[in-house]
């Protein structure tokens, strides 16, 4: 995998009413997208929910297909989304935590979703909790070499988002180089970039912000160390 993709939804912070005006989601979703809220007989999720998990695919698979595509502009209604699995859980979990690491994405615990778009085709794997969307795109359905975290802050100023979430990836990182001098930078096109003892890595880092929240994922796996370096 040469690319990653993640994106964050703050549910706080969204307009149920004007969500949930076809004026406003008909920008997002295509009709088949929407007849889908009601086939896949999503009752547990509620309707504005739905719209805002699409929109976190969408966002996701966009930032995955830029790395490939630097010049590819988002365009949400053309990234078509299919709800192929649902979490066994019938209620949405509390993010009690402040603070979840993982790596992997079990689909037992997630809305699982195929993509299609003028880029190719793309899986994705969304955990849905009381006050979070948090999504997660793959190129494949083997989610075994993503790691991923989520961070609740205080401080909500865009200065503050873009430090915690370095910072916050900078630490999970250390595990994997100790005694590295770590440091992440920006690429032309905006995507993270991993820099150990001042060489860019390969590794494949998304980031994502909204309001309260922020999120990393990554690709990586042992085998990657000797085989990282541009």
């Amino acid at each position: 995998m040469i690319s990653t993709g993640n994106d964050i939804i703050d549910l706080s912070r969204i307009d149920v009413q004007r969500t949930k005006q076809e004026r406003f989601y008909s920008k997002i979703l295509s009709q088949a997208e929407t007849d889908g809220y009601l086939t896949n007989g999503l009752v547990n999720l509620p309707f504005e929910n739905f719209i805002w998990l699409l929109w976190s695919v969408k966002e996701s698979v966009y930032k995955f297909s830029k790395r490939r595509f630097p010049l590819l502009v988002f365009s949400p209604k053309r990234i078509i989304t299919g709800l192929i699995s649902s979490p066994l859980e019938d209620h949405l979990p509390v993010f009690e935590e402040r603070e979840c690491e993982n790596f992997s994405l079990k689909k037992k615990d997630c809305y699982c979703c195929i993509i299609n778009t003028e880029t190719g085709q793309y899986y994705s794997r969304s955990k849905v909790y009381n006050e979070i969307i948090y999504t997660v795109v793959s190129e494949t359905e083997n989610f075994d070499d993503i790691w991923w975290g989520i961070k609740y802050i205080y401080d909500v100023s865009p200065a503050c988002q873009s430090e915690s979430v370095r910072a916050f990836a900078l630490e999970k990182f250390k595990e994997i180089y100790p005694n590295s001098k770590l440091s992440i930078s920006k690429s032309p096109v905006g995507y993270p970039v991993l820099n150990v003892n001042e060489n860019a890595m390969k590794t494949p880092l998304s980031f994502t912000h909204h309001f309260r929240f922020v999120a990393y994922s990554f690709v990586y796996n042992s085998t990657m160390i000797s085989k990282d370096i541009f």
